[in-house]
């Protein structure tokens, strides 16, 4: 350790990459400078210590630096969100998206979920997740404190390496076959129209029998979300709820068309 003057510490980190505080301590590496002439200009961005402390043992131990993975798409809390989970503040990240296969998947935790606290660290905002999982070491077990239906859970996930980004494209693209029940065909909806609709899942329809067509309340392209009171997060529980349904009856459907949300009943097809 060693001490340098207040008026030249700027100077040496730029020139030497570490970030010094004002006792000359090294807090951090710079990665970046912020400049608008091409010269120093008083401002940097940097990795902090603890960091670059966890990547130095890696590469130490391994020669290579493993980041943890969960495997979830994280949507951001707002006021309005967390009214509608019954948070008392904007807390919390919630899971937008699961991929197959992954971690989060594993442990159980489902899409609607909102994690709280990871490790025994409590989720402010969504972004400090990514961060917090990332650091997090491989094979290692957590646990995960969760809200899911305005009830606190707890599950314990077994934290993996993080994927290459082709892996993770494929599995993001992978998508269920069209699924056709009573008439209709259905297929899982993207991020965007979920994020269109404010909706966490749901299934589009695609195709409507000739049969069907005529006398079915259901349109091309509404976005069903509900079957008589449970949620249809993907094609699958759509066929599975209407599996249980007895074929003859009316079925209560909350949709959304052209983004407003309605109810229909939908005769249940013998």
């Amino acid at each position: 350790m060693f001490h340098i003057s207040k008026q030249m510490w700027p100077l040496i980190q730029e020139i030497l990459g570490p970030l010094f505080n004002l006792d000359g301590e090294v807090v951090g590496v710079n990665a970046q400078i912020y400049t608008r002439s091409g010269g120093f200009m008083g401002v940097s961005f940097a990795i902090p210590a603890e960091t670059l402390s966890t990547v130095y043992e890696q590469l130490r131990e391994s020669g290579k630096v493993k980041r943890g993975w969960l495997g979830v798409y994280i949507q951001q809390m707002d006021k309005e969100l967390a009214e509608s989970f019954g948070l008392d503040k904007t807390q919390g990240a919630v899971v937008a998206r699961i991929l197959t296969n992954s971690p989060a998947e594993k442990a159980g935790i489902e899409q609607g979920d909102v994690i709280l606290v990871f490790d025994g660290k409590v989720i402010k905002k969504s972004q400090d997740l990514p961060l917090i999982v990332g650091t997090t070491k491989v094979n290692s077990v957590v646990k995960l404190e969760l809200l899911r239906g305005k009830r606190k859970i707890t599950k314990f996930v077994k934290i993996e390496e993080l994927p290459e980004d082709d892996e993770i494209v494929t599995m993001s693209q992978k998508q269920i076959d069209n699924i056709t029940v009573s008439g209709i065909t259905v297929s899982d909806i993207d991020d965007s129209l979920k994020r269109s609709l404010n909706i966490f899942g749901g299934v589009k329809v695609e195709k409507i029998s000739p049969e069907h067509r005529m006398t079915s309340k259901i349109k091309l392209n509404d976005v069903i979300t509900q079957i008589n009171g449970d949620p249809v997060y993907n094609s699958e529980d759509f066929k599975k709820i209407i599996s249980k349904t007895t074929k003859g009856t009316f079925a209560n459907i909350l949709i959304y068309r052209d983004k407003t949300p309605i109810f229909i009943a939908l005769k249940i097809s013998k």
